[in-house]
């Protein structure tokens, strides 16, 4: 099974993913999601989740979704992802509604 983490990334982007496979210089993702804060306009802030790469098909891979993210592009890892976003993340990838 996949577990689910947040990257920060050289450039700044935050990255949540399903992480298939571990690697020592590199990562396997799937359905990769850039974590995007947008103003609501009531002075809160909500995270948008943009798929990080739109058309990502590699032969090589398991499925078209799958991509590499190597380590030496990555600053931080955050193993625990909040329960909450975790939830939001894995309803945007798939079609199981959490409850």
């Amino acid at each position: 099974m996949s577990e689910v983490k947040v990257f920060k990334t050289i450039s700044g982007d935050e990255v949540i993913a399903k992480v298939v496979k571990e690697e020592a210089d590199h990562w396997v993702l799937e359905s990769a999601r850039i974590l995007f804060p947008q103003n609501k306009g009531d002075g809160t802030v909500s995270l948008v989740m943009i798929p990080l790469i739109t058309v990502a098909e590699n032969p090589e891979l398991q499925t078209e979704s799958d991509m590499i993210f190597y380590t030496k592009n990555i600053m931080a890892v955050i193993f625990t992802v909040p329960a909450s976003l975790e939830k939001s993340y894995l309803q945007q990838v798939s079609s199981i509604q959490l409850i």
